[in-house]
């Protein structure tokens, strides 16, 4: 049994899932929550559960997966999946995606390059733009997506699978840029002490992001979106006008 994400050009369907109801007011996308996940909202001291259910999703909002693992389908077309263990907070402005990465993995999907991608972990932050923010994350016609880890010592590991992200520090100093097919992990120190320690993604194998996940991947573009398989979270391509998409093959984000 497999589920899929679609929202216009990408879109979340699980099956024998239950909306929560209609999205709020205000809402910039739905979130579908696998086993329980903890939210915070935005402007609220109180934390909800989120159980095998749809959630609406609003701009500043905060979630804590600990033993589960949720996606996140903006409205704008993007897709966010937090993989078990993930504390993260996620905003919009205007067309930047905004993510405080705090603790464990983030697997994104960018099928249209119009779209800007900005994540702060530890010393780094990792964007689509190229204004000068701490990481660059480069997007093509094919689109983007990969995997932003942040580990239990601090390191943090950038995986992608298309497009290429640039690292930087917080004064915009350049350090290294991973094109795809690339895996780096950078040291969780002061970024002047960074080290990259570089390796190619194996295509062919597995991906672990939470829970022993098979993250796959047909071609990437228009039909890219995450999805839950094999217990961890996956990207899937497809058809925009497809209401199911085929097997993914098995990839490293």
């Amino acid at each position: 049994m497999k589920t899929k994400l679609t929202s216009g050009l990408v879109g979340l369907a699980f099956l024998g899932l239950a909306a929560s109801g209609p999205a709020l007011a205000g809402a910039i996308g739905e979130l579908t929550a696998h086993d329980t996940v903890r939210i915070a909202q935005q402007g609220s001291e109180g934390r909800i559960n989120v159980a095998n259910t749809q959630y609406a999703w609003h701009s500043g909002d905060r979630i804590d997966t600990r033993n589960g693992r949720a996606v996140l389908d903006l409205d704008a077309g993007a897709s966010v999946g937090f993989a078990a263990d993930t504390q993260a907070s996620v905003a919009l402005d205007g067309s930047r995606i905004q993510v405080a990465l705090d603790a464990g993995s983030l697997l994104y999907a960018l099928p249209e390059p119009g779209l800007s991608l900005h994540v702060s972990s530890g010393p780094y932050e990792f964007s689509t733009a190229a204004d000068g923010e701490v990481v660059q994350v480069g997007t093509t016609d094919a689109g983007s997506f990969g995997l932003i880890q942040r580990l239990d010592d601090g390191q943090l590991k950038v995986t992608v699978r298309e497009g290429s992200v640039t690292a930087r520090d917080r004064s915009g100093n350049v350090y290294y840029r991973v094109g795809a097919g690339e895996r780096v992990t950078f040291s969780g120190e002061e970024p002047g002490l960074i080290q990259a320690q570089v390796e190619a993604a194996d295509p062919d194998a597995a991906a672990a992001a939470g829970g022993g996940a098979g993250a796959g991947a047909g071609a990437a573009g228009h039909g890219l979106g995450l999805a839950f398989l094999g217990g961890g979270l996956a990207v899937v391509a497809g058809s925009a006008a497809a209401s199911s998409s085929s097997d993914p093959d098995p990839v490293s984000p």
